[in-house]
């Protein structure tokens, strides 16, 4: 899969969207359902680090049943992090930050690198 989700701390308040280099659409849109699934059932606030650091441009074609909607499959969010987007830039139904690095996402989730899981 191009797209990995990971909860980033044992309270499950950061969940870590990362997308490799090939990811498509589809790929985008199965990880927004998995999102929404691993939100959905949280009884706090989830912000979520969306990590494209390492991430292409997608795929301008989508081959899904139906369109995406950023917006509803990421309502359970507080808050997402955009790490280094590109040119790639969801319609998020939520408060966003923007940040260059992953360092820079930690610092502002206060999140210690060295505790994150890998």
């Amino acid at each position: 899969m191009s797209i990995h989700l990971n909860w980033e701390d044992a309270e499950k308040t950061v969940l870590r969207q990362t997308f490799d280099i090939g990811w498509t659409l589809q790929a985008y849109a199965h990880s927004l359902e998995a999102v929404y699934g691993m939100t959905a059932t949280a009884p706090h606030p989830v912000r979520l680090l969306m990590d494209l650091h390492c991430a292409n441009k997608p795929a301008h074609s989508y081959t899904g049943n139906r369109p995406i909607n950023d917006a509803e499959l990421t309502r359970h969010l507080a808050e997402v992090v955009l790490v280094y987007p590109g040119h790639f830039m969801p319609d998020l139904g939520c408060p966003f930050t923007i940040v260059e690095t992953l360092e820079d996402a930690y610092a502002h989730l206060h999140i210690q690198p060295d505790l994150v899981p890998q």
